[in-house]
């Protein structure tokens, strides 16, 4: 069970990871599939791997400016992307207590 200091800033806006994410996953995932949906929908696979980087895009700065600090407005996704290692941002940003701005913690909230 977790205590109240154990609440993670991005609590209340993880749906919004979920979703950026999903998106993400989405766009990367197509490209491997746009013969298929060409076969299907008669989409053009090039128009389908265009769209794919346009989805990627949009979702990465979708995340970027959705997902912050609720109390300075700090771009969490950026700065876990641009602070941490590569392969330990995301699990920092899924595990923080304390804004590194602010220092707000999430069971001030």
């Amino acid at each position: 069970m977790e205590s109240e200091k154990d609440i993670v800033l991005i609590y209340s806006q993880r749906h919004k990871l979920w979703i950026w994410g999903g998106l993400l996953i989405f766009s990367g995932v197509s490209p491997f599939f746009s013969e298929y949906i060409f076969y299907f929908l008669r989409i053009d696979p090039i128009v389908v791997d265009l769209g794919a980087v346009f989805i990627f895009l949009f979702s990465l700065l979708g995340a970027v400016f959705s997902i912050k600090c609720p109390k300075c407005r700090l771009g969490l996704v950026w700065y876990a992307m641009s602070k941490k290692d590569v392969g330990a941002w995301l699990e920092w940003l899924l595990n923080i207590k304390k804004c590194p701005r602010c220092k707000i913690e999430g069971s001030q909230l």
